[in-house]
């Protein structure tokens, strides 16, 4: 399909048209398309990306939200955690978009609508958090006592249900560490109530908190897999990617001792995946066999091949990101 490639004043223009509602549909899904694609193809900047963010905050159409959400999620996860300033920026552009459509979700009516965003509320619920949304702050610290209390009753929903909650626990830091620790060793636990609690280690943000459920998850206390699932989990949030890092370095000897390969491999794909740049993800897979901890040629390919995408891109659009969110936010 062609894409347009516009000028710096029409696409400013354009953007203009969005925020006063004078562009229609077939043109506002245009512009995301075709800028998306020119970044991802070298030719367009993230920072254009991140104006149509801005621009679309107020968007009323759902099409055009399920175009957005998942390139939204795609930007925060490669530039989130790749720098200081952008780490501390970037939530607060998210902030009112992501707030935005929290709200519609509320009112959708139409039954695919509804699908599509049911698989994409998990991501929605990070997003939010990390964007540090009243709403879902309240929510989490609500489920947080229910969920320590006897009043608290068991969700239909374990996995979105466990994300809110998890969130805080993350917000206790270490007080939500070890009330969560205590209930998953609780025999006298219902196993709905553990599994939520397992789920919820996986947001935690603060490095002492990180260390402590990474140790906690690989030691005798827990089942291997219920660890790996926990390690997963942790290697997967937005905030915990830096601690990670340390943490297979300093708990090398227990991975060494996993039993279940399978979760396993998929912790480590993650973690190796993690780092911003090629070199530093080949140290990491050298470390790991240095260790005695294998990566399959295959896996080894495809997870060097995708840091590889990440660095490019990077290298090409961090400073760009940095000046724009510097300039729109700190001013």
């Amino acid at each position: 399909m062609a894409r347009v490639k516009y000028s710096d004043k029409l696409f400013e223009r354009l953007l203009k048209g969005v925020e006063t509602g004078n562009v229609d549909i077939v043109d506002r899904t245009a512009i995301i398309l075709d800028n998306y694609e020119f970044m991802r193809f070298g030719v367009g900047k993230t920072s254009d990306i991140l104006k149509i963010i801005r621009a679309f905050s107020g968007e009323e159409s759902m099409y055009v939200w399920k175009l957005l959400i998942d390139r939204i999620y795609e930007v925060t996860d490669i530039f989130h955690g790749s720098n200081a300033v952008i780490s501390h920026l970037l939530p607060k552009i998210l902030a009112r978009p992501i707030s935005n459509l929290s709200r519609k979700l509320e009112q959708i009516k139409d039954r695919s609508d509804y699908k599509y965003f049911e698989r994409m509320k998990k991501k929605i619920i990070k997003l939010l958090w990390l964007s540090l949304d009243q709403n879902i702050l309240e929510n989490a610290r609500s489920d947080y006592e229910k969920f320590m209390s006897d009043i608290y009753v068991d969700t239909k929903d374990i996995e979105i249900g466990s994300t809110i909650l998890s969130i805080g626990v993350s917000r206790k830091k270490l007080e939500g560490f070890d009330a969560v620790s205590r209930i998953l060793l609780d025999a006298n636990v219902s196993n709905k109530k553990k599994e939520m609690a397992k789920s919820s280690l996986g947001f935690m943000c603060d490095k002492d908190s990180i260390e402590a459920t990474s140790r906690f998850a690989l030691s005798d206390k827990i089942k291997s897999e219920d660890g790996m699932d926990v390690l997963i989990s942790l290697a997967s949030n937005f905030c915990s990617k830096g601690y990670i890092k340390d943490e297979v370095i300093k708990n090398i000897e227990s991975l060494k001792k996993i039993k279940t390969l399978g979760k396993l491999e998929k912790f480590l794909k993650i973690y190796i995946a993690n780092f911003n740049y090629t070199h530093e993800a080949i140290g990491a897979v050298n470390f790991l066999d240095n260790h005695g901890i294998t990566i399959k040629e295959r896996n080894f390919r495809e997870i060097i091949s995708s840091v590889h995408d990440k660095a490019t891109h990077l290298n090409r659009d961090s400073e760009n990101v940095k000046k724009y969110l510097s300039e729109i936010l700190e001013k």
